[in-house]
């Protein structure tokens, strides 16, 4: 899988940084020029990730892009404006061989964020740049659009119980809940046990987008998790059937 290629890449890797691109995505020809100008620039940043630019096959149809910000780790977290994913990202190869991280081949979702979370966390200060140099393909068939329940439920327990939880709490409460609200109306699963598998977990303080059924969601949510579950799920199922 990814994960399993990209550990292999890590333990061959002999170059100072390391960054990733996926197959089916492509960078700008000044990607890398430009981050390790920008890494050797201060002895202390560590950390680099550039804006990304979302495309399919109609063209390009959404930035993610923020104002250039190089700041400590702790101001960093607090800023909360980087993206969880290791293809925009430069990074050094002594911090990763040296604190031994990998990616874990048991993930199907929410990989990148675990390895990203623990690499940032081994970081003296980080920066955000405005440039857009990577280009990634949306895809509708992607793993991470189609997930499986087992592999919904494998990262809800491993994220539960996360070791740097506590370090980035808003960051993975809304990733636990983008995990369990797909579980919700993807898939079959027994309202009872989603509601065991979640029901210890805090949302009050997520980020969420507006749609209809995730703020009806977290409405109810405030009430009754459980009620939230069972009454998302069926509302899920009448509006498909229109």
């Amino acid at each position: 899988g990814v994960s399993h290629a990209r550990n292999v890449g890590i333990e061959i890797a002999c170059g100072q940084y390391i960054t990733f691109v996926d197959s089916d995505d492509y960078i700008s020809p000044n990607f890398l020029a430009s981050a390790v100008n920008r890494m050797e620039s201060d002895e202390q940043l560590d950390f680099i990730q550039f804006s990304i630019e979302r495309f399919d096959a109609a063209g390009p149809f959404y930035i993610e892009d923020s104002p250039d910000a190089t700041l400590t780790l702790k101001d960093f977290i607090e800023y909360d404006e980087f993206r969880g994913s290791t293809c925009i990202s430069l990074m050094k190869t002594q911090i990763i061989k040296s604190i031994g991280l990998s990616f874990n081949t048991d993930l199907k979702l929410g990989e990148d964020q675990a390895f990203l979370y623990e690499y940032i966390s081994n970081c003296r200060k980080c920066s955000k740049v405005s440039d857009i140099c990577y280009h990634y393909r949306s895809n509708s068939l992607s793993a991470t659009n189609n997930p499986s329940p087992d592999a919904l439920v494998n990262s809800i327990l491993f994220f539960k119980s996360y070791k740097y939880k506590d370090l980035f709490a808003k960051r993975i409460e809304t990733l636990l809940f983008n995990l369990t609200f797909q579980l919700v109306i993807l898939s079959s699963m027994p309202v009872k046990d989603i509601y065991v598998l979640c029901k210890d977990i805090d949302f009050s303080n997520v980020s969420h987008n507006d749609r209809k059924l995730v703020t009806f969601f977290m409405m109810i949510d405030s009430v009754s998790r459980y009620l939230a579950i069972l009454i998302t799920r069926i509302l899920n199922a009448v509006t498909k059937e229109r």
